[in-house]
């Protein structure tokens, strides 16, 4: 069975536990436990006295009355350590050397009163109930503690409960001090888990209750969650369906703006050949203009060059009809060196720097070009053209 099903139905309950008639748990106060403060609070004076003290045992029972009246015996007094050089009139805790204790039969341990203080640092102490000092001395160095604080009677108490009813009435309050918090700690131990129970049963309506209000709104997510599926499906295929539009589009595209480049490529082909075809016919009527201008301009010169030999007979002619004679011609001037042909260039020379003399026709004839049609012409073909 899932968790949610029994959480969830209200027939279940615990046994032994009392149905509570509210939701909240019932908070109840505990109560102070004073033996535990008590004992914490002595710890922690014993810990500071300690701390304050710096000497162990901090305690010691006067067991004689050579300091009496100031210390009785039975008295306990609270020894310290001394933080500065001693002084007369301290009372002090002394170590009694060995050949006083065997000799005077003083015990190991006295508690008394510093009365001189030599200038080698020996100290002599006495008691106060005693009229001579203490037949020993001891080196200030022996000297550590002092009395600090006297407790009036407490060594009979300490040596009561060290005795066999002492140790009885420690062993009875002992199991009252252990008892007594044992038997608080089993009933707040009950009154806890009765509490615990009761706050367990008002927890599990609570998560009852909440599981029930989850189940509905989860139900409700559902349903939401369904219609929102759906939608999110409709809006997937319409996404589809736009995609593939796009994609036919797309494609439609594509496939015209191939055949727009194939039509602009045959048209550039086209267009290229055409202009190399006119570029050919150009150069080809340039080059036919230029061959009739060269046979134009060999039989100009050819004409002019036999213009002065044919006004010469003219004039001979002219004066033998007179019956004169014609004056001499005059000197003609040398004629200016020729420069290299240029096929590709106009020569227009005067009629009255040349004689009508085949050598003079031969020199002034251009050089032969490369090409085959940019040949001049013969004198006959020039006269040819000419005459036509």
């Amino acid at each position: 069975m899932p968790p949610t099903v029994l959480l969830a139905d209200p027939a279940i309950r615990l046994a032994g536990v009392r149905t509570a008639g509210r939701r909240a748990a019932v908070v109840r106060r505990r109560p102070v436990r004073w033996g535990r403060v008590l004992i914490g609070a002595l710890l922690t004076a014993v810990v500071l006295g300690l701390a304050f003290l710096h000497t162990w045992p901090p305690l010691a029972t006067v067991m004689s009355g050579s300091m009496a009246p100031t210390i009785d015996t039975g008295d306990v007094v609270l020894l310290k350590r001394l933080d500065r050089p001693a002084r007369v009139g301290d009372i002090v805790s002394v170590s009694v050397p060995d050949e006083a204790r065997t000799r005077f039969g003083y015990p190991p341990v006295v508690i008394h009163r510093i009365v001189v203080i030599a200038r080698d640092g020996a100290i002599t102490t006495k008691g106060d109930a005693h009229r001579t000092p203490d037949p020993f001395s001891v080196p200030s160095t022996a000297v550590t503690t002092r009395v600090f604080a006297t407790v009036p009677a407490a060594g009979r108490i300490v040596a009561f409960l060290g005795s066999t009813l002492g140790l009885l009435w420690l062993a009875a309050g002992g199991a009252l001090l252990l008892g007594l918090p044992l038997l608080d700690r089993y009933r707040d131990a009950q009154r806890r888990d009765m509490d615990e129970r009761e706050t367990l049963q008002s927890a599990l309506e609570a998560i009852t209750d909440e599981l029930e209000r989850a189940r509905e709104a989860r139900g409700r997510e559902a349903e939401e969650l369904a219609r929102t599926r759906a939608a999110r499906e409709r809006e997937t295929e319409e996404l589809a369906r736009t995609r593939e539009a796009a994609d036919r589009e797309l494609a439609t595209l594509a496939a015209e703006l191939r055949r727009t480049q194939e039509a602009r490529e045959r048209e550039t082909e086209a267009l290229a050949a055409e202009l190399a075809r006119t570029r050919e016919a150009r150069d080809l009527e340039v080059a036919e203009a230029k061959h009739e201008l060269r046979l134009v301009t060999a039989a100009f010169n050819v004409r002019l060059l036999q213009l002065p030999a044919q006004i010469e007979r003219a004039i001979a002619e002219a004066f033998a009809a007179a019956g004169q004679v014609p004056p001499p011609p005059p000197p003609i001037a040398p004629a200016p060196p020729v420069p290299t042909p240029d096929p590709f260039a106009r020569r227009f020379v005067a009629a009255s720097q040349f004689t009508p003399t085949p050598d003079l026709l031969g020199a002034l004839k251009p050089a032969p070009p490369p090409l085959p049609w940019d040949a001049p012409p013969s004198g006959a073909a020039a006269a040819k053209v000419f005459a036509t």
